[in-house]
């Protein structure tokens, strides 16, 4: 499984849209803050962000959205996977409108899955792609999960954690990588078989004692795979990166 913002795509969308578009910047960086700091969960740090951009409307979201685009090598690097026998999905705790746009753009189709933006009247509202608490927003709507949202651990709002404990337990696979970057994936990294991290997200499975590989693009984490198209691999690894047969997980 592999994260969108920063990992897929080349920046954090969902951050910059945000910065963008919220009303009051150093309010936007103190809710960042304290969701880094677990002080709220990502449900509320998602609606907050709403509550910061009343005026965002469809329309200028898509055209901000439009301006980004997917890293270089994101096209070889779900084609290695696929040639090798692995099946590629994007587990995102950012917003699926972006997703979509983005895939479309370079011409790739992958599932994923997302929290969803529903733009009214009064502003942006999310709709949540896992299930767990709503939120009440300052002006009286509520944020809640989807009718279609998956089981979760309640704080993220769209839950890696258990889509990757739901593709583990589903026997499909000898193993499930998850390929992250950031704070988003902490739920995630620690229920995957392999975990390949940068940015935030490596010092934090460090500290947390979840085994991480370093990486720095996706053909790193390729190469360390051995898949077809990229060059050897640096990595010495202790788990069958060959496990083909029954299929893996990115």
């Amino acid at each position: 499984m592999v994260d969108f913002d920063g990992t897929l795509a080349g920046a954090d969308v969902g951050n910059r849209l945000f910065r963008r578009f919220g009303q009051d910047h150093e309010r936007w960086t103190r809710l960042i803050t304290e969701w880094k700091e677990g002080r709220i969960t990502s449900r509320e740090c998602l609606a907050r962000e709403c509550e910061l951009a009343p005026g965002l409307g469809e329309e200028a979201a898509h055209a901000f959205v439009r301006d980004f685009s997917l890293v270089p090598d994101a096209r070889a690097f779900v084609a290695g996977a696929r040639a090798a026998g692995h099946e590629v999905a994007v587990a995102s705790d950012g917003l699926s409108f972006y997703i979509e746009i983005l895939l479309a753009a370079a011409s790739l189709e992958v599932p994923f899955r997302a929290n969803r933006m529903l733009f009214g009247e009064r502003g942006p509202l999310p709709e949540y792609g896992s299930s767990g608490p709503e939120v009440r927003l300052a002006d009286g709507r509520v944020a809640r999960a989807g009718a279609d949202a998956a089981p979760g651990c309640g704080a993220c709002g769209h839950c890696k954690g258990a889509w990757v404990r739901e593709a583990r337990q589903s026997g499909r696979f000898r193993r499930v990588l998850l390929v992250g970057d950031g704070f988003s994936d902490r739920c995630g990294a620690g229920h995957a078989d392999v975990v390949y991290a940068k940015d935030d997200l490596l010092p934090w499975c460090l500290a947390n004692g979840i085994e991480a590989r370093a990486f720095t693009t996706l053909s790193d984490v390729a190469r360390a795979e051995g898949w077809p198209g990229f060059g050897p691999s640096g990595y010495s690894s202790g788990v069958d990166a060959a496990a083909r047969g029954a299929g893996d997980a990115s």
